[in-house]
């Protein structure tokens, strides 16, 4: 089962999150804090990571959880879905998604659509990653 990461601030959205997220078949870990967060980036068998914009009230661009996803060494940076949250986002603006180096985007506002947008964006990232994977087995 791959595992997914919620760093989320609020306990209501991150049920939200989690529940759409074990629909979607992840198993889901909860850290109470980034430094929490961090340590189980360092495992290998994280598939999904949800960050909230302002998730340990360290603001993005300076929150050290994205960062640190998006300094992950491209083997290992490709097999992580990242999905970006908060009020500074429109949901799934791929633009806006791909320049903040995430796979997926959401407002807060729209949380209930959590599991709607999820679906449409992972299954891109799964048919474009599926023949990237390919190609590299060659």
């Amino acid at each position: 089962m791959p595992k997914a990461i919620i760093c989320e601030n609020d306990p209501d959205l991150a049920k939200i999150v989690s529940l759409n997220l074990k629909t979607a078949g992840f198993d889901c870990i909860t850290p109470l804090s980034i430094e929490e967060a961090l340590f189980l980036l360092n495992s290998d068998d994280i598939s999904l990571i949800s960050v909230y914009e302002n998730f340990g009230d360290e603001p993005y661009p300076n929150n050290r959880v994205i960062t640190h996803v998006n300094s992950l060494p491209m083997y290992l940076r490709r097999n992580v879905f990242l999905v970006l949250t908060g009020k500074n986002f429109k949901t799934l603006d791929r633009i806006q998604a791909f320049s903040l180096g995430a796979n997926m985007v959401i407002n807060s506002a729209d949380m209930e659509k959590f599991g709607i947008a999820l679906k449409v964006a992972y299954a891109e990232y799964q048919r474009i990653y599926r023949i990237f994977k390919e190609f590299l087995l060659k």
